[in-house]
């Protein structure tokens, strides 16, 4: 049984490339992020994958005013 395709805009974890399509945010800058801020809550770890909770990170968003990455 395949495994269907979902659109990131309706996903609740992403990858670090659908984080940058949908946050508008470089990959560079969404990779020190995670490097500078390995336990955050927004991260959820499988294997060598990361995934990024989607609301958790909106919100963390929201909250900052300047990302220095």
């Amino acid at each position: 049984m395949a495994i269907p395709k979902i659109k990131p805009e309706f996903k609740i974890m992403l990858t670090v490339e659908e984080t940058c399509g949908v946050f508008g945010i470089g990959e560079h800058t969404i990779r020190k992020l995670i490097q500078s801020n390995p336990n955050a809550d927004y991260l959820l770890r499988i294997g060598t994958k990361t995934l990024i909770k989607r609301s958790l990170f909106e919100n963390y968003l929201l909250k900052e005013s300047v990302l220095h990455y």
